[in-house]
């Protein structure tokens, strides 16, 4: 629940449509929910909102209301939707989709819609504007409010059209992204990355390759340009797009474009074992996996994850025994995850102070998830530094 910022929500959102107690909120960031679901009210999310939308490409239709009429304390309320083609017929509508039907604690909290509508456009739809009408019906009031809006499919815009000046624009670019996710520039930005100082550092690989891998599996309509750009790079470049083709196509879309000296690149690909960000942390590489698929997405569990890892307080001081112990297998794995806990709680601090959305998960999760004392203890202590709790 959020509380009663329309004003502030219709600012710091990019452009909405509202009625006096109603907004439809446009947006292609799939982790909007758990922006909306695991932040306090007081923070008010930002979710981006758009007004133009691409064939094959995912379009959320979550609706925000408030004052709805209580009985013992609950609401209830349904809503249908009706879109329009450009031509004026009818592209979709549903009704009956559940809004609420729950208790709440003040009726003038902000309430997103239990039932959200998801459309993707195909390539037999046509170019233009679509129409939007939401009607919200209160069950308990009798009461009915609609909402206008529209949506504008547009042809995709060619990668080529995204220019980096350098590397500080690139590296915006990533840390940014979950904030005005623009996965229209991605196959741009990794290109620029194989052409840049950072694809020479091996150490780096894995985080960016993780970020990218997230948008584009969240993000399919642009795969045909990874598959384009192939297609017209050079060998050179070809070598780290091959990371990106793997995973997200069968090979026979395009084994054939490869050269013998390709095609030995993709089984070594293949052959490369990616850590599980989300089984036993070992490295410090998966830190940085966690934290860039959550820059490439604004997701919850990354960072729920990194705060479970809280658990390896345990191992503080086992670097410093290690170089007198015996140096077993079991000593060494003491002394990485000491280390991995020194570069953790060095990251969860450093990014809560930078990234607000950082922040409000982390007191979240302080309040709701079920942590254990460790956890919770450490967790309060990196609060408590960041002088925002």
């Amino acid at each position: 629940m959020k509380t009663k910022f329309l004003a502030l929500l219709v600012l710091t959102f990019s452009q909405f449509a509202f009625c006096i107690d109603g907004i439809l909120l446009k947006t292609t960031d799939y982790s909007f929910r758990d922006k909306w679901d695991n932040t306090f009210g007081k923070t008010v999310p930002k979710i981006f909102e758009t007004d133009v939308v691409y064939r094959g490409q995912n379009l959320f239709l979550p609706v925000i209301s408030m004052d709805f009429a209580l009985k013992d304390g609950a609401a209830k309320a349904k809503y249908s939707i009706q879109i329009k083609k450009p031509d004026q017929s009818i592209y979709m509508s549903e009704d009956n989709l559940d809004f609420i039907d729950r208790k709440i604690i003040n009726k003038d909290y902000l309430q997103m819609s239990t039932s959200v509508v998801r459309i993707s456009f195909t390539d037999k739809d046509v170019l233009g504007k679509y129409a939007i009408q939401v009607t919200i019906n209160d069950l308990y009031s009798n009461k009915t409010k609609v909402i206008t809006s529209e949506i504008e499919l547009k042809p995709l815009v060619p990668y080529q059209d995204k220019v980096f000046s350098d590397d500080n624009d690139f590296s915006r670019w990533l840390s940014e992204y979950y904030i005005q996710p623009k996965p229209t520039e991605a196959v741009a930005a990794y290109l620029y990355y194989t052409k840049s100082k950072f694809s020479e550092d091996d150490k780096v690989f894995l985080s960016i390759f993780s970020e990218f891998l997230e948008i584009t599996r969240n993000n399919t309509f642009i795969l045909p340009q990874i598959l384009e750009a192939f297609k017209k790079e050079d060998d050179k470049y070809r070598i780290f797009l091959l990371y990106l083709l793997y995973p997200n196509f069968e090979e026979k879309d395009y084994i054939h474009l490869l050269n013998d000296k390709e095609k030995g690149a993709l089984e070594k690909v293949k052959e490369m074992k990616i850590p599980d960000i989300y089984g036993e942390v070992y490295s410090g590489e998966q830190l940085d996996m966690l934290w860039s698929t959550f820059m490439g997405s604004g997701a919850y569990k990354p960072i729920l994850k990194l705060v479970e890892t809280l658990d390896y307080a345990k191992y503080k001081g086992d670097l410093e025994k290690y170089k007198t112990s015996s140096k077993t297998e079991e000593d060494k794995k003491k002394a990485i995850k000491n280390a991995v806990y020194d570069a953790l709680v060095w990251s969860l601090e450093s990014n809560s102070k930078q990234h607000e959305l950082v922040l409000n998960y982390c007191n979240w999760i302080l309040k709701y998830e079920n942590l254990n004392p460790t956890q919770k203890s450490e967790l309060e202590e990196i609060l408590k530094k960041v002088g925002n709790n």
